[in-house]
């Protein structure tokens, strides 16, 4: 009865090893989400905020810039 214990206590404790590091299965029927590369545009998105602030400036008559380092 000893020896049966301990045989089985060894597989145990070799056999864990391979089965914990086993990769994870996977899963079926999950299709990953199609994620879209951004649409690719002539300017930049900055160019196009200063742009409109420009617009938006001659429309008023002035354009005042705040700047908090350098010049």
């Amino acid at each position: 009865m000893k020896g049966s214990f301990a045989r089985l206590a060894i597989l145990v404790l070799v056999g864990l090893p391979f089965v914990a590091c086993q990769p994870p299965a996977a899963p079926t029927g999950i299709t990953p989400p199609v994620v879209k590369p951004p649409a690719i545009s002539s300017k930049q998105a900055w160019e196009q905020k200063w742009e409109t602030a420009v617009a938006e400036g001659k429309k008023e008559g002035s354009v005042s810039v705040y700047a908090l380092w350098g010049s």
